[in-house]
């Protein structure tokens, strides 16, 4: 319920399909802006200078430090889901796994907190 009122006052209402649909593209596009950022440009960007594992930790928190000010256990589990991210994109050489993660649990959140 927590969870449900913050993000409800959070996003735009949604009162009809096309809404719920356009949410949903919307939401897609900017977890890919989202994780080019975090995992692309600063994974990868940080790591010629500093190695992975620093990178993998410095993206960890700042993805964590971006997560202020939501629900106390998505701002938690945000480091240590960026760290498990950036491990996976290291090991990938590539953004993309954590750009379907992301969108995927970010989708799934928006149709579990706008369900009647």
């Amino acid at each position: 319920p927590q969870i449900q009122t913050f993000y409800r006052g959070y996003f735009s209402p949604v009162e009809s399909t096309p809404a719920l649909l356009w949410l949903l593209l919307s939401l897609v596009v900017y977890m890919f802006c989202w994780e080019w950022f975090f995992r692309g440009f600063l994974l990868f960007g940080t790591a010629q200078g500093f190695g992975s594992a620093v990178a993998i930790i410095l993206q960890a928190a700042l993805f964590g430090a971006a997560h202020a000010g939501k629900p106390p256990i998505e701002m938690i589990s945000s480091f240590f889901g960026g760290a498990l991210l950036g491990v996976l994109c290291w090991r990938e050489k590539s953004f993309a796994p954590a750009f379907y993660a992301h969108a995927l649990i970010h989708v799934a959140w928006a149709i579990l907190i706008f369900r009647p």
